[in-house]
């Protein structure tokens, strides 16, 4: 279920993608790929900067254009409610940076095994986030 404010910022941008009202009744047509709060935390990791949206498509299951299009519809809310995302230092490309670092810095507790599967990845990618990104839990990566 979408926020009100995502909805309507949703409905804004396909409004003036269309030039005029929706057509079909409300519901109707695709469904979103990413849930609300996968999209607004995709968006936050981009702005961040700690990975590209390639990573991030693979990470959360999608395409990097998914991705992309969750990033235009969310950044202009958080904008508007005064949040200003800054860039980390730490940068991942690939999947093995990724799990090469969430293995050794953030896990520690758990086995240090490399994570060959993408599935595995996406579960301890979930666990760890928070911690990449928000910079007060984390001031290793805080820029």
């Amino acid at each position: 279920m979408e926020t009100p404010q995502l909805a309507l910022q949703h409905e804004q941008t396909l409004h003036t993608i269309r030039g005029h009202a929706c057509l079909v009744a409300p519901g109707t047509g695709a469904k979103a790929k990413l849930a609300p709060a996968d999209r607004i935390l995709a968006t936050v990791l981009h702005l961040r900067k700690l990975a590209t949206m390639n990573l991030l498509g693979q990470l959360f299951g999608v395409s990097a254009v998914t991705i992309s299009r969750a990033s235009q519809e969310v950044r202009p809310l958080l904008e508007a409610h005064g949040h200003h995302i800054d860039a980390s230092t730490a940068r991942f490309r690939t999947p093995t940076d990724l799990a090469t670092f969430l293995s050794s810095s953030l896990l520690k507790s758990r086995s240090r095994g490399q994570v060959k599967d993408l599935h595995a990845l996406r579960g301890r990618f979930r666990e760890g986030i928070q911690h990449v990104a928000d910079p007060c839990r984390n001031p290793e990566v805080a820029a």
